[in-house]
């Protein structure tokens, strides 16, 4: 269970910010044929813009640049908030999308003292976000699978490149 919350999480990060960080939507529109991500440009945009929603009604969503809370951030918050929880209490935190955008998902994502404090990835050194980067080397060398519908194909690649990098 920790396993998948924890990279539905992360996956919120990279579908959910709009803009250079939005995965998904950079996939669908051919952004990311720069870096030999290819392949997912027909898939249909309202099948991303649905995706992208669930996400938002999961983890966080926006109102202008205030962040709004999905069923995680209302579920942390009613089992007590703070360090209560399976993930840190930092991601809780964020009330911009500024803080979102800086957020640390690498090294923050799970609480301290648990088993799962350790699921970080090495990101390398550089100037720039290098999550991102190191989530988008990963993602091409990740094989696709055996999936017909390009979005979910798509959605399944990027789960089994954050599993990989997180080592589950």
């Amino acid at each position: 269970m920790a396993k998948k919350f924890g990279m539905l999480v992360a996956l919120s990060f990279l579908a959910g910010l709009e803009g250079y960080y939005d995965f998904l939507q950079q996939a669908q529109s051919g952004g990311l044929t720069k870096l030999g991500i290819n392949g997912y440009e027909d898939i249909d945009k309202d099948e991303i813009d649905s995706f992208k929603n669930y996400l938002h009604l999961f983890h966080f969503g926006f109102e202008g640049d205030k962040v709004t809370n999905g069923w995680l951030r209302q579920l942390h918050r009613s089992a007590g908030g703070e360090g209560r929880f399976l993930f840190s209490p930092d991601l809780f935190s964020c009330s911009t999308r500024r803080e979102l955008e800086k957020f640390d998902i690498n090294n923050k994502l799970y609480k301290k003292k648990t088993d799962y404090e350790k699921k970080t990835f090495s990101t390398g050194y550089g100037l720039g976000n290098r999550v991102y980067t190191t989530f988008y080397e990963a993602f091409i060398k990740t094989p696709e699978p055996d999936v017909v519908n390009k979005c979910e194909k798509l959605i399944k690649r990027s789960y089994d490149t954050l599993t990989k990098l997180y080592n589950f």
